[in-house]
């Protein structure tokens, strides 16, 4: 052992096994998640955790000592690290770079070198890029202020917490594993599904306010200490996730990656396929996941380490923190670049823009991951997803990674010619979702109409339908675009008004009613067009059996049963397309939004080989359609959605919203649509109007908008995880619940 390690004290390990007592260890009950411990319970809570403090505590360097710089480093490297392996390496890194100023000039390579062995090394990162930033914006002084820490990279709302308490003994509430063990254990029995901010409360009342650096450390502790002597009261919590199997991770291989380009200058795919026991595909997706991450370096099909990283001050944060009062605002992430206001930014697009739309006043200047901030630094949570085509999050990094190589290589070019994108495009589309074959649009809208345009002439050829006469059937309270034809056929008149003469050729029935389909069917009927789920006409869910009795009429008359999935497909239900649920295929497949990553729009028609088979060159196109840029920014898109189980968490994440809203039992809620993420708050007579309650969620920083007068709709990114959903209840309590 380093004689600069502290060696293990055998008399107080002993006395950390036989303290407390067992019967001390008894929990002080059960408390609701509104409820608030006697406060006999809270002095006997505090002088049992100060006792086993002071006679069983461990003792490390970074306890003993309150330079911030020091802190930092410690609470980064004891992330999801136990404190033997950290501490070795915490002596070795705060000797070799003493402060803010020798990390933030140290070349990355070097401290990746240093950091091998502990892992999760983006926190390596993360270090060197907030020493840069604290000597550029705050010369060299960590702020004791939370709501600036957490702008920092790796620094969460709860590390956050620990620098201002170690560092500046700012008492603030405070969880991390072993104080969530130790709530838990004593204030939570038989308890399942527990969240933080249950917890939080208990925390704030128990924190000792003039001393919480030994105050936390006893608690830290003391769970150290529960963990060997009770069953794990974290696995009732709600944010419990059992680490997975190291060995063969991609964690192990991300890691063995970067420690042996930090033992060779740099190397090819080949090298690194013929020194390490892995498939080259999955060597190849890890350094792409390194590079998004700024880990590796690649030039000429050549992989190194980085020699410097670039700081990202505005990165994507977890941006819930309780007890912080006006956390949300942040000027320090204001627009840049312009001294315009926001009234000037609405006045323009007032004085030079259409009024085609009605927006709410927040001018979004920037985004990332689930959350966007507007020119006045305001940060709110985004669960409008521009309808749905931000399923992937706001600037997801391997998107945008791609979005960037290929426009530096082409973005577009004559579909008179061919690109290496469009090809391997189309077969992971036919690949993914079962159909056999594509065409490639952009907008939503123009897929409809590619859509329609391929079932008419569908007809005409297939079957012998008299020029002229072939018949769609469509759903009242549609909504499949803005174009004259589609327009042509929607109830909702002000989408009509003016806009006539219309097409004829569409029949109108109600959504859901299986019997009035089948009445409208004819010998000129080409197709049956309907949403799965209705979004726009008011996140309706059709019936159960109607979507299976649908298909069979379909395909008992030649029908094609065509689904416009451009909302909820790709994962936004829960499913990779929302036929699913009900175990139908459609004989032509519409989708788009999300199909594009956030970045580039992208649609797409899925068909049977004998509906797309009728085009022949000439007959349709698009200029844009199908271009490079698009299609591999779509290639990415479906990659990202399947490796990330985007429709897995759609699924998770609807399931505990709609539970924790209707658990609120607001008098404004009649009930929760929808399916996944694809929700709406559907109101009761006595609620105010649904604009009105989305300007006062908007108040309180959750974006959302209505569809129709009586519906909140309500769809986060499918990126949305536990704490951020946490966040957006608390306002939505807040607003439903007064």
């Amino acid at each position: 052992m380093r004689p600069d390690v502290p060696a293990r004290n055998p008399e107080r390990d002993r006395a950390s096994r036989d303290f407390p007592p067992e019967a001390d260890l008894a929990p002080f009950g059960t408390l609701s998640s509104e409820g608030a411990p006697p406060a006999e319970a809270v002095a006997r809570f505090r002088t049992l955790v100060r006792e086993y403090y002071r006679r069983c505590g461990r003792s490390f360097p970074w306890r003993e000592t309150t330079d911030p710089y020091r802190i930092l480093v410690s609470e980064l490297m004891l992330q999801q690290t136990q404190t033997q392996r950290v501490l070795p390496k915490y002596l070795s890194f705060v000797q070799r770079y003493p402060g803010f100023a020798e990390l933030a000039a140290a070349p990355l390579r070097d401290v990746l070198a240093l950091w091998q062995g502990l892992g999760y090394n983006r926190r390596a990162k993360a270090l060197v890029e907030s020493a840069a930033i604290v000597m550029e914006r705050f010369g060299g002084r960590l702020p004791a202020d939370p709501k600036l820490l957490v702008e920092l990279p790796g620094v969460g709302p709860y590390s956050a917490a620990a620098v201002c308490a170690f560092a500046f003994g700012l008492p603030l509430p405070l969880i991390e594993t072993n104080v969530r063990r130790v709530f838990l254990h004593f204030f939570f029995v038989g308890r399942e599904g527990v969240r933080d901010r249950e917890i939080l409360p208990l925390v704030q009342a128990t924190v000792d306010r003039d001393d919480p650096r030994s105050w936390y450390y006893g608690l830290m502790d003391f769970g150290v200490m529960l963990k060997g002597r009770v069953a794990n009261p974290n696995a009732r919590s709600a944010h419990y996730v059992r680490q997975p199997r190291f060995e063969n991770s991609n964690r192990q291989i991300r890691g063995r990656l970067l420690a042996y380009l930090t033992a060779h200058e740099r190397a090819t795919l080949v090298d690194l396929g013929r020194e390490l026991p892995y498939a080259a595909e999955r060597i190849a997706l890890s350094l792409s996941a390194l590079a998004a991450e700024g880990l590796v370096a690649c030039e000429a099909a050549e992989y190194r380490l980085p020699e410097r990283s670039t700081p990202r001050l505005y990165q994507k944060r977890r941006t819930h923190y309780n007890g912080v009062p006006g956390f949300r605002k942040d000027r320090a992430n204001q627009s840049k670049g312009t001294d315009m206001t926001r009234d000037e930014y609405i006045r323009l697009e007032g004085t030079y823009g259409t009024n085609n739309y009605k927006p709410f006043d927040v001018v979004v200047a920037r985004a990332k991951g689930a959350w966007v901030w507007d020119t006045d630094g305001n940060r709110y949570l985004d669960c409008v997803s521009a309808y749905g085509a931000v399923n992937h999050g706001h600037s997801h990094p391997k998107i945008h990674k791609i979005f960037i190589e290929q426009a530096e290589k082409v973005s577009i070019i004559s579909r008179a010619f061919r690109n290496d994108q469009a090809g391997p495009f189309y077969k992971e589309l036919c690949d993914l979702t079962g159909s056999r074959r594509v065409l490639l649009m952009n907008s939503g809208a123009e897929a409809v109409e590619t859509a329609l345009k391929a079932v008419r002439k569908w007809g005409y050829i297939r079957k012998k339908i008299p020029e002229g006469k072939a018949e769609v059937i469509v759903c009242a309270d549609n909504f499949h675009g803005r174009t004259i034809a589609v327009v042509g056929f929607s109830t909702v008149e002000k989408y009509k008004a003016g806009f006539g003469p219309f097409p004829d050729g569409f029949k109108v029935i109600p959504f859901g009613d299986i019997k009035a389909l089948k009445e409208a069917i004819t010998p000129n009927t080409v197709a049956f067009l309907a949403e799965p789920i209705q979004g726009e006409g008011g996140v309706n869910v059709p019936p159960d059996g109607y979507l299976q009795e649908a298909r069979k009429l379909c395909t008992a008359h030649n029908v094609c049963l065509v689904l416009d999935e451009i909302q909820t497909g790709l994962g936004r239900t829960g499913k990779l397309l929302a036929e699913e649920h009900w175990g139908v295929k459609a004989d032509v497949t519409i989708i788009g939004k999300s199909l594009g990553g956030g970045y580039v729009p992208v649609s797409a028609v899925l068909a049977r080989g004998d509906v797309l088979d009728v085009f022949q060159p000439g007959e349709h196109g698009s200029t844009f359609g199908g271009n490079p840029l698009a299609c591999a920014v779509g290639r990415i898109a479906l990659k990202v959605l399947v490796e990330e189980n985007l429709a897995a968490n759609a699924e998770k994440m609807g399931a505990l919203l709609t539970r924790e809203i209707l658990a609120m039992g607001s008098p404004l809620v009649a009930g929760i649509r929808g399916m996944g993420m694809m929700l709406g708050i559907e109101l009761t007579p006595e609620a105010p109007p649904a604009d009105e309650l989305c300007g006062r969620l908007i108040a309180e920083g959750l974006l959302c908008n209505t569809v129709g007068p009586r519906v909140v709709r309500f769809t986060p990114p499918l990126v949305l995880d536990d704490e951020e959903a946490g966040w957006a209840l608390e306002r939505l309590a807040k607003v439903f619940k007064g």
